[in-house]
C-alpha cells in the first residue's frame, strides 16, 4: 500500500507503544499520522517498562515520511539466596553461577545479585547434589526482586541419646547448642543439645 504525501508513519520496537504530542495522545504504534499540518513536531513515544523517547518528525505536503523508534527496556535485578549455599543458579534456563557460603557458618548463602532483567515474570531454578528447586518471580523496572529457595539435601547424621539416629539438613544452629534439622522437604525438627550424643557430616 502506497503511503500518501503529507503523512508520517511511526513504527517502534516493540510495537504498541503510545505516541503523544504535548498533552494529546495520538495513538499507538504502528501509527499513521495523516491529518497534521505540514511542519516539524516533537513527539513522545513511551510504554510500560520502557524508557520514553523524544523524536522529531517532519510532515511534508509534497512527500511521505516514516520514523522508526527503538525503545530501551528499563531493567530490574534479581537477588537469590539458597539453602544450602553452593547451589547452581539458572534464570530462564540460562546458567548464572553459584551461590556462596557465609563465613559465620549460617546455612543460607550470601545474597547472589544478578542485574539486567527485563520487567516481567522470570523462572529461577537452582540445583545442588542432584536435587532442585524453582520459583517464578516478577521483576519490576528499577527494582530488585528477591528469591529464597531451599533444596533439601541431607548433610548431617545425628546419634541421639535415645538410641535413635536421624539424617537431615541442618537449617539452624542456636547459641544454646540446639539445632533445627530438615528431616525431609516438609518435616523440620528441633533437637536440644542434651538430646544429641554425636553427629557426623555426610
Amino acid at each position: 500500500m502506497t503511503q500518501k504525501n503529507g503523512t508520517c508513519l511511526i513504527q517502534s520496537d516493540p510495537p504498541h507503544m503510545s505516541v503523544q504530542y504535548g498533552p494529546q495522545l495520538l495513538g499507538q504504534t504502528p501509527l499513521m499520522l495523516d491529518s497534521m499540518t505540514p511542519g516539524s513536531y516533537e513527539l513522545r513515544v513511551f510504554g510500560l517498562y520502557y524508557k520514553p523517547e523524544l523524536i522529531e518528525i517532519d510532515v511534508d505536503e509534497d512527500e511521505p515520511n516514516a520514523v522508526f523508534v527503538d525503545l530501551t527496556p528499563v531493567m530490574g535485578d534479581i537477588e537469590i539466596v539458597t539453602i544450602p549455599p553452593g547451589a547452581k543458579v539458572f534464570v530462564d534456563k540460562s546458567f548464572k553461577g553459584a551461590t556462596k557460603g557465609n563465613l559465620d557458618g549460617v546455612r543460607r548463602s550470601k545474597p547472589f545479585l544478578l542485574s539486567g532483567f527485563k520487567a516481567g515474570r522470570h523462572r529461577v531454578h537452582v540445583e545442588y547434589g542432584g536435587e532442585t528447586a524453582q520459583k517464578f518471580i516478577g521483576v519490576r523496572p528499577g527494582q530488585t526482586a528477591e528469591a529464597f529457595l531451599t533444596i533439601w539435601y541431607p548433610d548431617t547424621r545425628f546419634k541421639l541419646f535415645s538410641g535413635k539416629e536421624v539424617a537431615g539438613m541442618v537449617l539452624e544452629r542456636s547459641d544454646d547448642g540446639s539445632v533445627v534439622v530438615a528431616l525431609s522437604r516438609s518435616e523440620h525438627e528441633r533437637y536440644m543439645k542434651e538430646q544429641i550424643e554425636a553427629e557426623e557430616k555426610l
